[in-house]
């Protein structure tokens, strides 16, 4: 799902044989759901699916932010996602995104160093 507005990030929702579906927000972030899926991990489907549409709204409303930099020499990805009730981020090692699509990425999160928009909201005449 892309909204109109460039400046607004993408969301696709792949569904896994795990079976799980991985959230694709932004540009170069995949968010598995559920993250772990062994059977010790005590998480129920009603969590999982509260956390995805958390994860969702945080994107759309505009709470989401992705950068590209450098960590002890090497480039890294990095992710901010601001919740209602507090925020989650991480960074992995940029060698595991295909050099394309890091290359894509970069001109496009250096102009937006604030974050992605929120999604436009519809009028009622659309």
């Amino acid at each position: 799902m892309r909204p109109r507005e460039p400046d607004c990030a993408g969301l696709t929702f792949v569904f896994t044989a795990f079976p799980g579906l991985l959230l694709h927000a932004g540009l170069l972030h995949d968010f598995p759901y559920p993250l772990c899926g062994c059977d010790a991990c005590d998480t129920t489907w009603q969590r999982e699916a509260d956390e995805l549409e958390e994860h969702v709204f945080a994107v759309v409303s505009g709470n989401y932010r992705e950068s590209v930099e450098r960590r002890d020499g090497e480039a890294a990805v990095w992710y901010q996602v601001r919740y209602p009730n507090g925020s989650s981020g991480g960074f992995s090692n940029a060698i595991t995104v295909p050099a394309e699509r890091l290359a894509a990425a970069k001109p496009v999160l250096r102009r937006l160093s604030s974050g992605w928009r929120a999604w436009p909201r519809r009028t009622r005449t659309e």
